[in-house]
């Protein structure tokens, strides 16, 4: 996993045993005109926000259909201005439009996403099922989507690098910088 520079904070941690913004998945099916082939598939960051996951009916059956992504790129296969830019600016909002998520050995390359390239799937090809969460004593304290199908998670954002991601997506959709945080 990517630990960041000495006394920073990982850019990427293990994944939790549930789906959450910022999961990156080994590999996800692209859709290409509005269908699954079983050959084009990439590695992604899931960007749905956990709010939406989690979203349960009065009956506590699962409310998500659509699961929303980003498609994960290769730092090297871009000019060495840019590769030196995505690293450099790793932990800042600018340029808004991407984030680096650092190197993923289960692909051997550097990773970075890119904001305005979202595609979405349906929720139903993970095959959703909820499943507890316990607190240290083994009580039930809530419930989370998760997956039983073999997309596997290899990562996910750390918590201050998905507070990052929401601010990178706040300012390039809407072009307004975030609020300054009290505890940054």
């Amino acid at each position: 996993m990517v630990t960041g520079a000495a006394n920073l904070p990982p850019l990427l941690v293990p994944p939790d045993d549930w789906f959450a913004q910022g999961d990156v998945f080994y590999s996800v099916p692209l859709p290409a005109n509005g269908e699954f082939e079983g050959d084009n598939e990439s590695p992604a960051l899931l960007i749905t926000h956990g709010c939406a996951l989690d979203k349960k009916s009065r009956l506590g059956h699962l409310r998500i259909e659509r699961l929303n992504f980003l498609p994960l790129q290769n730092v090297a296969a871009q000019e060495r201005e840019k590769q030196l830019a995505l690293r450099s600016y790793a932990r800042d909002l600018n340029p808004s439009e991407v984030l680096y998520l650092g190197h993923l050995p289960e692909h051997d390359f550097e990773a970075f996403v890119v904001l305005s390239q979202p595609f979405t799937l349906p929720a139903a090809i993970f095959d959703p099922t909820l499943i507890d969460v316990r607190d240290e004593s083994g009580n039930v304290i809530d419930t989370r989507l998760s997956g039983r199908s073999s997309h596997r998670r290899i990562a996910r954002l750390s918590d201050c690098h998905v507070e990052l991601f929401k601010d990178k997506m706040n300012a390039f959709w809407t072009r307004r910088a975030p609020m300054a945080r009290e505890n940054a």
